[in-house]
């Protein structure tokens, strides 16, 4: 019954081989016994047959059947892209703002220079850059821009008068890059029953050897895991406080509290500190003050799109879906309803 079953397997797949590969070559045949002519993309056609797309022999293609079967099949999705666009265009008039082709291309520069996209002497190459995000499709440049690089242009120019880097702003980013660190081991669990589990094992047999196999064996994190517990330092102002706060309270040989971060809970092993970077502040301050604006205009772009979605009353009919927005309506926050 088996050899039946695996021979019933092998001819079914070779019949739908066989198919694909037929079926392949007969479309070739088919497509040189007919006449296609390309009215869309010949301007002169296109004024000697307006409305239409495409000519299949005799038969006639219109625009309005490619429109609609565009709309069907990727409609919600180009819709969702230029309701977003004119919620960034309305909120730019309400400020007398607007997006000009030099934002545009400083835009575009910093992108390449953030992902190091630099020729020889140092200048940014842009134009590799643009081959790069376009998969080296030059028809694609206009869609990148529409799509990306004048969304992100708005938001900044909407938000950037509104960022402030101050004096504490520069001690916390001096201390996360160039200031001391917790070396230690980490063991990353699933639930707090199996953290209890594991953190008692590694107090009743405390020591960094114990615990590394502990981490090989529990961790469900691929780093801590592999590496026998060995993750980098913990570092201070890097975005996970609690975690921070209990590393920074150990001395080495020490065992942490169970650390609950978000889905996840961790057990430390403290291996001592690192040594400061000897770096000068002033030899770096005018970096550090870049990154850090970039970081908090990143948050506020992010935060003030959201807050303008809200904000906005979308009717969207090719979804059949309503928001009142919150700015005009005091019942509370925006409910998408189907109509």
């Amino acid at each position: 019954e088996q050899v039946t079953e695996a021979t019933q397997r092998i001819t079914d797949q070779l019949r739908n081989d066989k198919l694909a590969v037929a079926a392949t070559e007969l479309f070739k045949r088919l497509q040189q016994t007919v006449k296609i002519t390309n009215v869309l993309n010949d301007s002169e056609l296109s004024k000697q047959m307006p409305g239409i797309a495409a000519m299949v022999n005799e038969t006639k293609i219109s625009k309005r059947y490619v429109a609609e079967e565009c709309i069907a099949r990727y409609g919600q999705q180009m819709l969702e892209t230029e309701i977003n666009r004119m919620i960034l265009i309305q909120a730019l008039q309400k400020k007398n703002m607007q997006v000009t082709q030099d934002d545009i291309n400083a835009e575009i520069s910093r992108a390449a220079a953030a992902y190091g996209y630099f020729a020889p002497g140092g200048k940014v190459d842009v134009d590799r850059w643009l081959k790069f995000v376009t998969q080296d499709d030059q028809s694609k440049i206009d869609f990148y821009i529409e799509d990306e690089v004048w969304p992100s242009v708005a938001l900044r120019k909407l938000v950037e008068g509104n960022i402030i880097v101050d004096q504490e702003d520069m001690k916390r980013g001096f201390e996360a890059n160039y200031g001391q660190r917790v070396d230690c081991l980490a063991i990353v669990l699933s639930d707090n029953r199996m953290a209890l589990k594991v953190w008692d094992m590694a107090k009743n047999n405390l020591n960094e050897k114990y615990f590394g196999e502990l981490a090989n064996q529990y961790s469900i994190e691929p780093l801590s895991k592999n590496n026998f517990g060995e993750v980098p330092p913990v570092q201070m102002h890097g975005g996970r406080p609690q975690l921070e706060q209990e590393a920074f309270s150990l001395q080495a040989g020490e065992l942490s509290k169970i650390v609950q971060a978000g889905e996840h809970w961790i057990i430390l092993y403290c291996k001592g500190r690192t040594t400061p970077r000897g770096t000068d502040f002033e030899a770096v301050k005018d970096e550090l003050h870049k990154n850090i604006f970039e970081k908090k205009l990143k948050i506020a772009m992010s935060e003030e799109f959201e807050r303008l979605r809200k904000n906005s009353q979308i009717d969207n009919f090719l979804a059949g879906t309503s928001q009142a927005g919150t700015a005009r309506t005091a019942a509370g926050p925006p409910q998408a309803t189907k109509r």
